[in-house]
């Protein structure tokens, strides 16, 4: 099996954690320290802990635990963090309470409780919620001595361009991770006077000119594009120091829509069962893009010798919008031969061919996740026609379908009674392995189905790993961490060498040995792993395409 230089990652959240583990910058952890479940956790009644359980709290992507495990390129998501998390509805402050839903907001997300606290007092006291300066900071930290290691032999960098990821290196004497920036939500283009503007703007005042909502978003968010282009600085406070903060690396793509209503378009529905009773994500939900919302992706999209083009990340899209972004697409840019790829970061399959709906009793006798929110096979086309790139999630919650996550779960609770009562049981090992075989299968059976879609070995070239660490997630138990890249790695080399079919999603042998396209599992290994990403940045991440429209 041929080693692989690094890893690299589409899409994952190094800086979150660390970022909002303390209000003043001069108290936040570094990008490299291993931050561990928060003690609110224990403080969470049973139930409430039982509901959580699966949500990773701990670090997933700290540059230590990327270190061991070879992960040197990530495609590092900013991300602020949306209110909405910690906007209780009438049920949970019922069913909950105040103070222990701020300890489960607390232990779920990760984040210091006084972070989380100055959130929760933006919401109840309609406070101003300014997205764009959280995302600043954030940019700001990122570049600043807070985030870097305090041994000299560990060091990362942000990218601009694809040449200067060449600094990218394991040693003894030295590691370089290599970063390149992307923002996850257009709602981090955004302030708002107060909480209610945020949540309560009804779409209506966001599709048509007259209103004058619709004259004041639009002219703060191209300015903030504007800002994050490197056009101009902005003043951000850091510690009490009003501070200048200038963008000098455009991020590569930004993940239109997220989990609430942004103002912009609809978002596909993204909260498991549990977390859709505590929550509340409906104001825009499954809607098409607002006119609004459609200029927003204009300006973004513009490109210039003064400033790079923003590329879409169309993951959390809701079908309205995702169907209205590809006729933009072909309508307004292909057919003038301005050309670009879309990128779905980090994604699942669900199976279906088309867009129309599947009653929900279907939907769960399928093998794949078919939750509207992954790809369709006609997503899978567009990204394939586009030349774009798909970034396989690494969480059980969305990678995995109803069946089988089903037994793992039951496989999961025999684990735990054994494990308390019978710590030493041999039968512990084989339910674990049942649950890393179901892991394993599902993640070839995502990655075979997009190949089956396209049907050309061209197909071999879209995908990547985009993990989605750190990003508040129901991670995959033997692949929860950076540092489990290397033994997925060879996991699935294995598993790739012992499979002959894929039965549960009609590949046969013959079909399965037409899939791979003369490739070797080595190859395909080292294609999904590396030089996907890295062939994808070559062809798009510097000036010559960004800001001239030539692809390398």
């Amino acid at each position: 099996m041929t080693d692989i230089d690094y890893f690299t990652d589409l899409h994952c959240h190094p800086s979150m954690k660390a970022f909002y583990s303390n209000i003043r910058f001069s108290d936040k952890k570094n990008l490299w320290e291993f931050i561990p479940e928060n003690s609110e956790c224990k403080e969470l009644p049973k139930i409430l802990r039982k509901q959580i359980r699966e949500m990773v709290k701990h670090s997933q992507m700290n540059l230590d635990t990327c270190k061991k495990g070879r992960v040197g390129l990530l495609f590092a998501s900013l991300y602020p963090i949306e209110r909405g998390w910690f906007d209780e509805n009438n049920l949970s402050r019922i069913i909950i309470g105040k103070e222990i839903f701020a300890k489960s907001a607390v232990c779920s997300s990760g984040l210091n409780a006084e972070v989380v606290g100055i959130m929760i007092d933006d919401i109840e006291n309609n406070k101003a919620v300014d997205y764009f300066s959280d995302l600043a900071s954030e940019y700001y930290y990122l570049k600043s001595a807070s985030a870097k290691s305090e041994h000299n032999e560990n060091a990362f960098f942000i990218a601009n361009n694809y040449n200067e990821l060449a600094e990218i290196g394991f040693s003894d004497d030295k590691t370089s991770i290599g970063l390149v920036i992307n923002i996850e939500g257009c709602h981090s283009l955004i302030g708002f006077d107060n909480y209610n503007d945020l949540k309560k703007t009804p779409f209506r005042k966001l599709n048509k000119k007259k209103y004058p909502e619709y004259l004041k978003y639009k002219n703060l968010i191209f300015n903030n594009i504007d800002i994050l282009k490197g056009s101009k600085p902005l003043i951000i406070d850091v510690d009490g120091t009003g501070t200048e903060v200038n963008f000098e690396h455009c991020p590569l793509y930004i993940t239109f829509a997220h989990h609430f209503w942004n103002l912009l378009c609809g978002h596909a529905d993204s909260l498991s069962l549990g977390g859709d009773m505590v929550l509340n994500q409906n104001r825009g939900k499954n809607r098409k893009f607002t006119k609004l919302g459609k200029e927003v992706l204009y300006k973004l999209l513009e490109k210039s010798p003064a400033k790079r083009r923003i590329l879409i990340d169309i993951k959390h899209l809701s079908i309205k919008s995702r169907k209205a972004f590809f006729k933009i697409l072909r309508e307004k840019y292909y057919s003038n031969n301005d050309l670009f790829p879309i990128i779905s970061s980090h994604s699942a399959v669900n199976g279906r061919n088309s867009y129309l709906p599947v009653p929900r009793e279907e939907m769960e006798e399928l093998f794949f996740n078919a939750a509207d929110i992954n790809l369709f096979d006609e997503d899978i086309r567009m990204i394939y026609m586009s030349d774009g790139i798909i970034g396989i999630i690494l969480n059980e919650a969305r990678l995995i379908g109803f069946k089988p996550r089903l037994k793992i779960k039951k496989n999961k609770k025999k684990i735990r009674k054994l494990k308390k009562h019978e710590p030493q049981s041999p039968e512990i090992q084989v339910l674990e392995a049942e649950n890393r075989s179901e892991y394993l299968l599902s993640l070839v059976s995502n990655i075979f189905h997009i190949v089956d879609v396209i049907n050309k070995k061209e197909a071999w070239d879209m995908i990547c790993i985009g993990s989605d660490f750190d990003g508040m997630i129901d991670a995959l138990d033997d692949y929860a961490l950076a540092s489990g890249f290397s033994e997925l790695k060879v996991q699935l080399m294995s598993f790739l060498g012992q499979t002959t079919d894929l039965g549960k999603i009609n590949i046969d042998a013959r079909r399965f040995s037409h899939l791979k396209f003369g490739y070797s599992n080595d190859v395909i290994i080292n294609k999904i792993f590396h030089s996907n990403s890295m062939d994808f940045l070559k062809k798009y991440y510097h000036d010559d395409f960004l800001k001239f429209g030539n692809k390398h």
